[in-house]
């Protein structure tokens, strides 16, 4: 028999795991550029979205702002309502640009460089501040890249700080021109925990003028063999206690240098500030050089890396500003071991032009005036092996005159080219091996001048190229060519756009399984339709979700997707601009991993996610059912688990949400008691099949740090029921 319950202040604990919470919080993307304060309801075509919980929609203190609109740029010259945080680069680059006078609050943890191979920036100029509170992280997600200058303003964190903290991330900083930068927790450079090596890469370089004040610097993996603490002109970094030792052991690493490894890093403690480690910087005895050459054999006693001088013409390691020059016949190779700049490369200029390797935990930064050629007149080699990356500013030209032969050779890591990216271009021959790692590309023109004459673009193993853009149709013709090709020619060149990276065109060989960034599901493309989640023809690209994937179920009238076995996913979103049914059955799971939003109902009506008896769903962020308004979801447990690691709303943006717990254990972590709260409007949870007399909390395994809380829940009554 059914009965509606009223339940009492110690089972409402219990059961819904009640926290202080928030108004109703809202993700707002800032359309088009512009001032900070508009918004599209006023301006009518740019500025923040509707649904900010701020003075006249601006942003508010529940809401996450999000810059991500094709690298868009938004100026900030006041004091900003305080917000929950920021995220900069989303699936698509964004800027942020705070000047004088503008002060920009956070409640939590933001990014600059969020995911989806995007580009976040943010910069705080004279007069400017950022607070930021709990942890900042710069390159934040995988193969992203995240840029903070501080350029006269001032940055607080209270937390950590962790630059490249992902894999394939690049994050660099800048303080400069009297920026301050201060970190209330610990400092990590390509890692997310001061421990472990992110497979990122983080630069921060304290510049005239700059400030840097640390709170600690843990020993040895603070900062990993590919990333760089580097300090020039007045810059100054301090940390409270005696450091001598730590700092010590990073400038023998090579991992704190001064004028990119030039100078002398000089460590003070107590003299210049009382109680502090000071880090300074040492001017090399002579400036940078404009040139120099690689002649190894004027260094019979060296080991043939790059950060040896006497292997260089001048006895000078090149500087960010140095013309690199590789043409001594038969010296013996170069090999970059940690971190190496230099203006850009000019290999085979006038005679042979040798071999760079690149290997684990070395790092090659090129400039953004000049081209880097490798093969210019005369036959040359970049190496680049697992764990060492290059980046190129400007343009990386391979085979440039005729009779030349310039080769990229990729077995593992990262290169990254800015500008355009030649083979052959002036007659010559280029071939790029991408064997391993990536290769990312800024630029193609889609003129056919890319690949030239009889020179090779060939993927195999798990190399892959990422081109922005959709430019798949000059790389058909490539393939039809010959000049793209797969192992050698022995296999078929893949060539997506937009599934396996939001935005990019992506090139590798068959057999390669390179999980898609975003996937909706459409089984009407199935010509066997079975509605099977596994079924690679049931999805729009033709691929099946990985655990970095954004999965839409956005197609009207599509049959429902079924889970029935393990399956994950970066995040599920139901009916986001359309709809849908997920049902996970018997042995079935979907487990999501992208610390993001995933929703049930998201602007339209009608949408399902069911989990039956044996079935499991798990998100690492927060669950909406019914999120907008005019959006209407259900979550139907008859059995199994869900698990919901961020916050759980029922209609929690205006939209209608219902929960009906028939079966099952839904495990929720937090909570808000705020009006309209986790259940609103008319939304509903109801928990049935226990019978009369069962202890219905034990359908909530909540964190038992959230049940010492007992506010005033008496307006749940009408929204929870226990049948």
């Amino acid at each position: 028999m059914k009965r509606t319950t009223r339940i009492n202040s110690l089972l409402a604990c219990a059961l819904l795991g009640l926290v202080a919470g928030h108004a109703t919080a809202a993700t707002l993307r800032y359309q088009n550029s512009g001032d900070y304060n508009a918004t599209v309801a006023v301006t009518g075509s740019y500025g923040w979205q509707a649904g900010g919980g701020g003075p006249g929609g601006l942003p508010g203190a529940a809401d996450t702002i999000r810059c991500n609109w094709g690298n868009n740029l938004v100026t900030l010259t006041n004091a900003a309502p305080l917000i929950n945080n920021f995220q900069l680069g989303v699936d698509e680059s964004g800027r942020l640009v705070v000047n004088a006078g503008g002060l920009l609050q956070t409640k939590n943890s933001s990014t600059v460089g969020n995911n989806n191979v995007a580009t976040g920036q943010l910069t705080v100029n004279t007069g400017g501040e950022v607070d930021v509170t709990n942890v900042l992280q710069v390159g934040a997600g995988a193969s992203t890249t995240g840029i903070l200058t501080v350029s006269g303003g001032t940055v607080r964190i209270s937390s950590h700080l962790w630059v490249g903290s992902a894999n394939l991330a690049v994050g660099t900083i800048y303080v400069t021109n009297g920026g301050s930068l201060y970190v209330g927790g610990n400092i990590g450079l390509g890692t997310i925990n001061a421990s472990t090596a992110s497979g990122g890469k983080g630069s921060l370089f304290v510049q005239d003028g700059g400030v840097l004040n640390l709170h600690q610097i843990s020993s040895v993996n603070s900062i990993q063999a590919n990333s760089v603490l580097d300090i020039s002109g007045s810059g100054v970094v301090t940390l409270p206690g005696n450091y001598i030792a730590v700092i010590s052991a990073y400038t023998n690493a090579v991992r704190i240098t001064a004028y990119a490894g030039l100078g002398t890093v000089g460590i003070d403690y107590n003299n210049t500030n009382v109680g502090m480690t000071t880090l300074f910087a040492i001017a090399p005895l002579v400036p940078p050089p404009t040139d120099v050459v690689w002649n190894p054999a004027g260094n019979p006693s060296g080991t043939g890396k790059w950060n040896e001088k006497a292997n260089w013409t001048g006895g000078v390691v090149p500087a960010s500003v140095t013309e690199v020059q590789f043409n001594v016949p038969n010296a013996i190779p170069c090999t970059v071991t940690n971190l190496a700049v230099a203006g850009y490369l000019d290999m085979g200029d006038t005679n042979a032009g040798g071999t760079l390797i690149i290997t684990n935990g070395g790092s090659l930064n090129c400039g953004v005036t000049n081209a880097t050629i490798i093969g210019d007149s005369y036959n040359a080699l970049l190496d680049v092996e697992n764990g060492g990356s290059a980046t190129f500013g400007y343009q990386l030209k391979l085979g440039l005159n005729p009779g030349a032969v310039g080769t990229l050779l990729m077995n593992g890591g990262t290169v990254y080219v800015a500008d355009m990216f030649y083979l052959g271009f002036q007659g010559g021959t280029g071939m790029a091996q991408i064997h391993g790692g990536t290769l990312y590309l800024s630029k193609w023109t889609d003129d056919l001048s890319e690949i030239q004459g009889t020179s090779v673009l060939d993927v195999a193993g798990t190399g892959v190229v990422v081109i922005t853009g959709n430019h798949q149709s000059t790389v058909n013709y490539f393939v039809s060519t010959g000049q793209i090709t797969a192992n050698g020619g022995a296999n078929t060149v893949m060539v997506d756009y937009n599934n396996i990276n939001a935005g990019m065109t992506t090139i590798y060989a068959l057999g390669l399984n390179l999980p898609p960034a975003q996937e909706s599901w459409n089984p009407a493309l199935n010509p066997n339709p079975d509605g099977l989640w596994n079924d690679t023809t049931n999805w729009s690209g033709g691929l099946l979700p990985g655990n970095v994937t954004y999965v839409n179920l956005n197609i009207s009238g599509a049959t429902p997707c079924l889970v029935t076995n393990a399956m994950v996913a970066g995040v599920v979103r139901i009916n986001q601009s359309g709809g849908g049914t997920l049902v996970i059955t018997n042995g079935g799971s979907v487990t999501c991993s992208v610390v993001d939003w995933a929703c049930s109902g998201y602007n339209t009506a009608g949408n399902l996610l069911e989990v039956e008896a044996g079935g499991s769903a798990s998100f690492a962020n927060h669950l909406w059912i019914g999120y907008t308004t005019g959006g209407s979801g259900t979550l139907l447990m008859n059995g199994g688990t869900v698990s919901v690691a961020g916050m759980f709303g029922l209609g929690w943006g205006g939209g209608t949400g219902t929960a009906q717990i028939n079966g099952g254990t839904l495990n929720l972590s937090q909570w808000s008691t705020s009006n309209p709260g986790s259940i609103a409007g008319a939304s509903l949870l109801t928990v049935a099949g226990m019978g009369q007399g069962g202890d219905h909390r034990q359908l909530y395994q909540l964190d038992q740090r959230l049940c010492h809380q007992r506010p005033n829940h008496g307006r749940w009554h009408q929204r929870v029921l226990l049948l």
